[in-house]
């Protein structure tokens, strides 16, 4: 098993550790920590099946092996897949964070049947791309998706795409298999009675998304805030936006 996770920054400070979504790779942060890296030790995560981090021999038992020492920070932030992990990890015994900050994340389905469907549809999904022509298409189809609002026509599109390599397919296949949303526990009732601060981050323009997080329990030091003109990722589109709300949530909860 090979695990990947890159350090930046203030080696003294708080730790933050941040888990990117599907199909992406640690390098997805790069753009949003410089105003952190003075105060924060920022741990950025390949997961596993992604960049250069594979899966364990026995995938079955991937968090207890991946992410074992995960659980050794002040905050962590997760997008979309990412924050669904950061969610789940926070749940684990002996984990004491400062603070969780998720954006587009989902809460787990709760249901049995749910899963099963989600299961059969995730199976499927990468099953036709044989070829780089065949990646390229069912990629560029992806992010025409509404949820994503206007990211397929930012400046920094064909880069975003270009990071994504057929090479990687197997790797993504693996992570929908194992830790994709049909196999990961609901999270909905930690949300509820955890005592973690938790800031969400939701684009104004992901609809499905938006409706999620209306609909969280509402409790203490819950936070919630919407991107203008960003659909699900929103720290691609509007990276100061996000910062400026994830700089706000560091200072309130380790100032």
């Amino acid at each position: 098993m090979t695990q990947f996770k890159l350090k930046l920054g203030n080696t003294s400070g708080p730790v933050i550790h941040f888990f990117h979504g599907f199909m992406g790779s640690h390098s997805d942060w790069l753009s949003i920590i410089d105003p952190l890296l003075e105060k924060y030790l920022c741990v950025l995560w390949d997961l596993p099946g992604h960049g250069q981090s594979s899966l364990p021999s026995a995938p079955n038992q991937l968090f207890k092996h991946f992410f074992q020492d995960a659980p050794q920070a002040d905050f962590y932030v997760g997008y979309s897949m990412g924050g669904r992990i950061a969610s789940w990890l926070a749940m684990q015994e002996g984990v004491e964070l400062k603070g969780l900050f998720l954006e587009s994340a989902h809460l787990g389905l709760e249901s049995t049947q749910e899963k099963e469907l989600r299961r059969a549809s995730d199976s499927k999904l990468l099953e036709n791309i044989q070829t780089s022509d065949d990646l390229l298409s069912f990629l560029n189809n992806w992010y025409a998706n509404p949820l994503w609002g206007n990211l397929n026509q930012a400046p920094d599109y064909a880069q975003f795409i270009e990071s994504k390599k057929m090479n990687q397919l197997e790797g993504w296949k693996a992570a929908l298999k194992y830790y994709g949303l049909g196999e990961q526990p609901g999270t909905r009732n930690f949300w509820q009675h955890s005592v973690i601060p938790i800031c969400y981050l939701s684009g104004e323009l992901d609809l499905k998304y938006m409706e999620i997080a209306r609909s969280l329990p509402k409790r203490a030091d819950f936070n919630r805030h919407e991107i203008v003109n960003a659909g699900h990722n929103t720290k691609f589109t509007e990276p100061d936006q996000f910062t400026e709300k994830l700089l706000e949530f560091l200072k309130k909860y380790s100032p």
